[in-house]
């Protein structure tokens, strides 16, 4: 049994369609609607047919809610095949944080400096900390470059921090200046899909726009295969100025469609086929 918990969207109906070849029973669950049942020999029940997990040989699990989040969880715990590690599911819907987190131990200083504080109060007291500018606000659970700004200096730090609601933490990031970048799409350690984002000067977010990569770093393929050991991780990955590697985002539920437009390869196909 194969386990998605959406179609929509070109990723998981891709998602889908692979599975469908290599997987007799793929089932798509809406996590929602779960009933769980501990303490007994069945712990998961949708539409009131129980699901086994002994009997799951994969679940592919997109987005960051916490139903699903607890089934990934579930999941990982009593070491189903092909699921993401356990630490990568998070309840509490700050996935950015949790990201920094994991690139931290797996990383370490050959990453953006970061800073999260839960409220206005905390970010004025340790203001000083923060040594270096510029730095990009991000909302912990943005994408696609929404509502990022740039802040050069302290003053303009706390105007921001100002008008955030801290419902979520506030998150900020040093700002680096990318030569060359690329997104990775990788699947227990291996690169699945690379390909090259197309920069355009001043801008925070540089666009989904990528062309397919001619030839791939030696020194960067080692690097993410030491980074990005298990489950379905996608990468971006910056070359500065000075030729290091950094890695400036990590996403468990990765986009691969322009990927797949540039390189001409289908990441879903991929993955199953590494199963």
């Amino acid at each position: 049994m194969f386990i998605i918990t959406t179609i929509t969207g070109y990723e998981n109906q891709q998602l889908f369609n692979a599975a469908s070849k290599k997987f007799d029973d793929v089932r798509v669950i809406n996590p929602d609607n779960i009933f769980w049942s501990f303490g007994t020999l069945v712990n998961i029940w949708y539409q009131n047919k129980p699901i086994v997990y002994s009997e799951v040989d994969g679940c592919i699990i997109r987005s960051h809610s916490n139903s699903k989040a607890v089934l990934g969880k579930y999941l990982a715990t009593a070491n189903c095949k092909n699921v993401d590690p356990v630490e990568r599911f998070v309840t509490s819907g700050i996935p950015k944080m949790h990201s920094e987190l994991m690139r931290q131990f797996s990383v370490g200083e050959n990453m953006p400096v970061s800073h999260f504080a839960f409220n206005y109060e905390t970010l004025y007291t340790h203001r000083d900390l923060i040594g270096f500018y510029p730095l990009v606000y991000k909302p912990v659970q943005g994408a696609h470059g929404r509502d990022m700004k740039l802040v050069t200096n302290q003053s303009e730090l706390l105007n921001v921090a100002r008008t955030h609601y801290f419902s979520k933490p506030i998150f900020f990031q040093q700002y680096i200046t990318a030569e060359k970048e690329y997104r990775a799409i990788m699947y227990n350690g291996k690169i699945i899909n690379i390909a090259e984002k197309v920069l355009k000067e001043k801008k925070l977010f540089s666009g989904r726009k990528f062309v397919k990569v001619e030839s791939i770093p030696y020194g960067m393929i080692k690097y993410l295969e030491f980074y990005a050991k298990r489950g379905l991780v996608g990468i971006d990955i910056i070359i500065d100025k000075n030729e290091n590697y950094v890695i400036l985002e990590q996403n468990r539920a990765p986009e691969f469609e322009h990927i797949d437009n540039a390189t001409g390869l289908n990441t879903a196909q991929l993955i199953m086929d590494t199963m």
